[in-house]
């Protein structure tokens, strides 16, 4: 550079690497007597999510779903931030526990190798509920009664809402025929279901005998209680 030339100076400005994770959150559902998870309810949860440097929220999910959050950044060399979820207890269906309400982990920056998303299981026992139903056929007219217990009548049972049964099958509905004579009662085998759902039963009959007229049928579309009710 001769002298009073102008020199040439080169300026470097660095910036550190924004990087960003997100996390996410499975719902569980497992009965508490056996541990059998349970995946056909409706049941919503609602979780508070805390997230260090940025506003709380609240997220809803049902059960046997995964919530992914939105992306977090920081910038490379920091600390990644902190996570923290917190079950919503109030408002939970009857029987209804979490088996650990609050849950934190910090987030992982996202395609480092061998680097997996933050993820957390929440885990809810539900204390299930028993009961069975009862089908009466009732003949009113004195003269007929005697008649009536050797007169078959057809009658179509038809439940509403998840239970499971006897066998342990999980069903969404069961529609299905009996035959009751005069005075005879239909009891039902025993019915498994959770939280304040209980399965609804209706009966209709059908193809009456010659004669024979149906003037009612009491507490049609009557939920099933609970054995100690």
């Amino acid at each position: 550079i001769q002298n009073g030339a102008g020199a040439t100076i080169a300026t470097f400005v660095n910036t550190p690497k924004l990087v960003g994770g997100y996390f996410t959150l499975k719902k569980d559902i497992v009965d508490s007597e056996t541990g059998t998870p349970i995946s056909d309810l409706d049941t919503e949860f609602q979780f508070k999510v805390e997230v260090e440097g940025y506003e709380p929220y609240t997220i809803t999910i049902k059960g046997n779903e995964t919530y992914k959050s939105e992306k977090y950044k920081w910038y490379k060399g920091e600390n990644a931030p902190m996570v923290k979820v917190t079950e919503i207890v109030e408002g939970l269906p009857e029987g209804c526990t979490p088996v650990q309400q609050e849950m934190s982990g910090q987030l992982v920056e996202e395609g480092e190798e061998n680097n997996l998303a933050l993820s957390f299981l929440a885990v809810n026992k539900y204390d299930p509920n028993r009961g069975t139903f009862k089908i009466r056929k009732v003949v009113l007219d004195e003269k007929m009664i005697d008649t009536s217990k050797e007169q078959e009548f057809n009658l179509r049972v038809k439940i509403d809402g998840f239970f499971i049964s006897e066998d342990g099958e999980s069903q969404n509905g069961a529609l299905f025929n009996i035959k009751l004579k005069g005075g005879e009662t239909y009891t039902s085998p025993e019915l498994k279901w959770y939280g304040d759902k209980a399965p609804t039963v209706t009966v209709e009959e059908y193809d009456l005998p010659l004669g024979w007229q149906n003037i009612g049928i009491s507490n049609n579309g009557a939920s099933v209680t609970t054995d100690n009710d």
